[in-house]
């Protein structure tokens, strides 16, 4: 399957995930990202803030707020498909930007160079069990941590992971993958 048909394949999977669905899986993963040694040694940690069908990442907001932490999100920086990102200290200092996403906003946010950024939560639509990943098509994310050492973890529901991703020269594979699980109710 290509990059494109795999994405369209996601999309409808995650739509089809019910409330209940998502917010058990989300409920596995938030505790197993918050033990990690990377996000407790972490002072500045990246994230996007979600929208749509995404995994909510408010909660990771935040814990990072609760336990002191700095919490960066990206900002789009014009036709050069770079991202610059920006403290984020309460949800109210942020905006709506294009494509519907949610992004800080620079007058109201500090910047943060890429090299003083400790953890990247780093977004996609499908991954692999090696970290190999696909994003929404922009390839914002690769560029950006081409050449930058930084611990990176992306946090999935399971519907996101497929047996092998189309690979290129660019992509940079994340280095932890946490993987939502189902909790069954027990009767």
């Amino acid at each position: 399957m290509d990059k494109r048909s795999i994405r369209i394949s996601i999309k409808e999977k995650l739509q089809k995930l019910s409330k209940e669905e998502r917010l058990s899986q989300e409920s596995t993963l938030y505790p197993l990202l918050f033990e990690m040694t990377e996000w407790k040694k972490a002072d500045v940690t990246a994230c996007t803030i979600s929208v749509g069908n995404e995994l909510n990442t408010y909660p990771i907001f935040i814990q990072a707020w609760k336990e002191g932490k700095k919490i960066a999100a990206p900002v789009v920086k014009g036709s050069t498909k770079e991202l610059d990102f920006y403290i984020v200290n309460k949800m109210e200092d942020c905006r709506e930007a294009g494509f519907g996403l949610i992004e800080p906003d620079p007058s109201k946010c500090e910047y943060v160079s890429p090299e003083n950024i400790d953890l990247v939560i780093t977004p996609g639509l499908a991954f692999d069990t090696e970290g190999f990943r696909i994003g929404y098509g922009g390839g914002f994310f690769d560029r950006f941590l081409q050449g930058l050492s930084v611990s990176t973890v992306s946090i999935v529901f399971q519907e996101q992971i497929i047996e092998n991703i189309p690979r290129e020269p660019f992509d940079v594979p994340v280095e932890h993958l946490l993987v939502g699980k189902r909790v069954e109710e027990k009767n």
